[in-house]
């Protein structure tokens, strides 16, 4: 019978303690999902960035390209020139 009472005693602190861990349970889970939704974030603006970035890649890439090829396509003018001149 002691062991009885002890125990109806002890549920309502046993049920405050359950309370108090289901409200830290609740704040760790909206600080993890906050995080989360954080670095989705992070991650949706790092993927933008990068195709940014690969399209400017290849936009130098190709100004390089044309660059690379203009001494070759002027020799090939100034020849074609001189061989009409001769």
């Amino acid at each position: 019978m002691k062991q009885l009472i002890t125990h109806a005693r002890a549920s309502p602190d046993h049920q405050k303690i359950q309370l108090q861990s289901q409200r830290v349970s609740e704040e760790k889970y909206e600080v993890l999902q906050h995080h989360c939704d954080q670095l989705t974030a992070d991650n949706a603006h790092l993927q933008l960035q990068i195709h940014i970035d690969e399209s400017k890649k290849a936009e130098l890439q190709a100004k390089i390209d044309n660059l690379e090829q203009s001494p070759q396509h002027n020799e090939r003018v100034l020849m074609e020139s001189r061989n009409v001149m001769e």
